[in-house]
């Protein structure tokens, strides 16, 4: 396993040259297979840099949308 203990379907996309196998839903970290459909959520942070969020459902993406968060733009 590469140092830090991610395994290389966690690695981003400039690191590898491939897409990622497994991404983790931003409201409860379960595992989605992003090459199946699933929820989506995009924002700008203060300094204008672009984030794109995976939710497992919608019903997470709502409880993300609802909930107060770290997230810069967020606040």
């Amino acid at each position: 396993m590469p140092k830090g203990g991610r395994s290389p379907s966690d690695e981003p996309l400039e690191a590898t040259g491939e897409a990622p196998t497994v991404t983790h839903c931003t409201t409860c970290g379960a595992r989605i297979d992003p090459t199946v459909w699933h929820p989506v959520a995009t924002d700008f942070d203060d300094d204008g840099e672009f984030h794109l969020y995976a939710f497992c459902s919608i019903e997470c993406r709502d409880r993300w949308k609802r909930e107060p968060s770290d997230t810069p733009s967020r606040k």
